[in-house]
């Protein structure tokens, strides 16, 4: 295990411990317990490896297994928890920062008007820690794979951090004089405004950090759980605890609607639009009947009529939510597994009529006269042309960085068919040579042309990969997931181009003297034509000729290592993209094949 890989899993334990004092208690048991599991996993992983036992033991290769398993497992439960968490704290993002306001403008003479401002002073901030708190979380613990929409949480959760204090010093002012100038109150409503603006872009970008379809469950759960609550509260005539979880309904159904929104704006599927804008029009229609209802039952919790009234509008709502997260539950119409690669070549003029009766068994004398036929001989099963890249790559050592960059690529892609997707194939590829490029640089096979020559196709690759990317983008409706696709695949041509020329640097060094010039914005390298160390100025010593190619080489062999981890990253980014785009892509025009079959090997 790397380094960087023990980071990650300590990171994601941090966020489950994070989530776990937050959470809902239902979730606490299984993030605490999940977080425990993998904790052990990695010390016994650790030991063994202490203990130098080979990483491809049956020890090794059993407790890594596990500490997969308890991984996807905990990513789940964490996106679970976190989306309940968004669904219950994004909820209501205004009433604390409105009721400060009203609190700041009551006059000096009203009884405990101190102990009230205070007290709604931390509920304001309090509140505001819980939302900045829980959109870190959204960004960071979920399946959120935009980098863009992950810094822009984190600065507007720093932003909104940094206004709070203004706002509580401003209305500050306001309370302790109540009567001032129109400018003071002007002030304190300004920064109210943009705290106010900055929280409903804050949920936007929440929104987009999280799966709709998720979001919508989360929140229907979240009010039939409401719904239990004002059964409960009708049941001890408790009109408070009434009015309280029917309001919860209703704002949990605003936010549903808002999202449903939201993606109407970001679709460009006709069909897919018209079919959620007909379901959220006939959801909002539910909204009226429902608050009517409940407020006449919250001045008569003992009526039956009232009661059952309440029940129908309430059963209405609920039935209209899930009509929406039926439609926004993505249609993995490209997603092939198991047996839905199978091709039944029946013929269509028949399905439409009954199958044939059934013959009827052979007689004795006909079974006894007839001989049984030869055994037909086994099927031959030819080679595929994705066989050569779907072998696995060699499992690199710590000092093969570049070798590991590539082993992590072919990890992550290998469980798809390379049969009728262009972009798996390439990429599965691109994974082998950047492997070969390895012990190219290392000096353990192949020459200098080689290298060259495998440096210009990868930089060759790379411009096709992006080709397909940006094709696929054209033809995907959801415009964040297009904007998305576009953004992780576009660095990839400069980042080939970069490689070809690195390796050609290198490949120059391989036994010659060379002067590098380094500058700001480019590396020229000019290099004295001399084949053998001998040929160096006599002025020199042997140990400073050394020191100056090893000082170059080194520099050189640097910077292609981190060329070539980022070419393997945003490869590895483009594919998930691109597996993501394809669940709205109904038809592919320019002939790219795009079919995403697990392999059952």
């Amino acid at each position: 295990m790397s380094i960087l890989g023990e980071f990650a899993i300590r990171s994601l334990i941090k966020i489950g411990r994070q989530l776990v004092s937050i959470c809902e208690l239902s979730y606490r048991r299984d993030l605490l317990e999940c977080c425990l599991n993998i904790e052990n996993l990695l010390l016994k992983y650790k030991d063994l490896l202490r203990r130098r036992l080979p990483i491809n033991g049956p020890e090794c290769v059993m407790i890594s297994r596990s500490l997969t398993s308890h991984i996807h497992q905990l990513q789940c439960r964490l996106q679970e928890a976190i989306i309940y968490q968004i669904s219950d704290d994004f909820m209501d993002i205004t009433s604390t920062i409105r009721t400060l306001r009203e609190v700041a403008f009551h006059s000096s003479d009203e009884p405990n008007r101190q102990e009230l401002f205070q007290a709604v002073i931390q509920d304001f901030i309090n509140h505001s820690s819980t939302l900045t708190q829980t959109a870190r979380l959204a960004a960071n613990g979920t399946s959120c794979r935009s980098k863009s929409t992950i810094e822009t949480i984190n600065v507007t959760a720093s932003q909104i951090n940094d206004l709070t204090p203004q706002v509580i010093y401003a209305a500050r002012i306001v309370f302790g004089d109540p009567t001032s100038s129109s400018t003071t109150q002007e002030h304190f409503d300004l920064l109210r405004d943009q705290w106010i603006t900055q929280m409903e872009y804050l949920r936007c970008q929440v929104d987009e950090a999280i799966p709709s379809d998720e979001f919508v469950k989360a929140c229907e759960e979240a009010i039939i759980h409401d719904t239990q609550q004002t059964e409960k509260a009708i049941a001890d005539l408790n009109s408070s605890i009434i009015v309280d979880s029917t309001s919860n309904i209703i704002r949990r159904a605003n936010r549903i609607l808002l999202v449903a929104c939201q993606e109407i704006e970001n679709s460009e599927d006709s069909k897919f639009t018209t079919q959620l804008r007909q379901a959220s029009n006939t959801f909002k229609d539910t909204f009226p009947p429902m608050i009517a209802a409940a407020k006449q039952l919250a001045l008569n919790p003992d009526d039956k009529l009232m009661h059952s009234n309440w029940q129908q509008t309430n059963n209405e709502l609920i039935d209209a939510i899930g009509n929406i997260r039926e439609i926004l539950q993505p249609i993995t119409t490209n997603l092939v597994n198991g047996i839905a690669h199978i091709s039944f070549c029946h013929d269509s003029r028949s399905s439409s009529k009954s199958p044939p009766p059934r013959p009827p068994l052979p007689s004795d004398e006909e079974l006894s006269a007839s001989a049984a036929p030869p055994r037909p001989p086994l099927p031959i099963f030819e080679a595929t042309h994705e066989e050569p890249y779907d072998k696995d790559l060699p499992i690199p050592q710590a000092n093969q960085p570049i070798l590991m960059a590539a082993h992590d690529l072919h990890i992550n892609i290998k469980q798809y068919s390379s049969h009728d997707n262009e972009l798996i194939a390439l990429a599965k590829k691109m994974a082998h040579f950047v492997a070969q490029l390895s012990l190219l640089i290392r000096g353990e096979t192949g020459t200098k042309r080689d290298l060259i020559s495998t440096s210009r196709e990868l930089a060759e690759m790379s411009e096709h990969i992006t080709y397909l990317a940006k094709q696929i983008a054209k033809e995907c409706t959801d415009r964040r997931m297009r904007t998305h696709l576009l953004q992780v695949s576009e660095r990839i041509p400069t980042i080939g181009t970069q490689l070809k020329i690195l390796s050609t640097v290198k490949a120059t060094m391989f036994g010659i003297y060379g002067k590098q010039i380094f500058s700001k914005n480019f590396l020229f390298v000019f290099f004295v034509n001399f084949t053998c160390i001998d040929y160096l100025p006599r002025s020199l010593s042997k140990n400073e000729r050394a020191m100056i190619n090893s000082e170059e080489d080194a520099e050189a062999t640097e910077m292609l290592i981190g060329n070539a981890q980022n070419l393997m990253q945003s490869v590895k980014e483009t594919v998930k993209a691109a597996e993501i785009a394809s669940d709205k892509i109904h038809r592919m025009d320019n002939k790219i094949r795009l079919r995403w079959t697990r392999r059952t090997q």
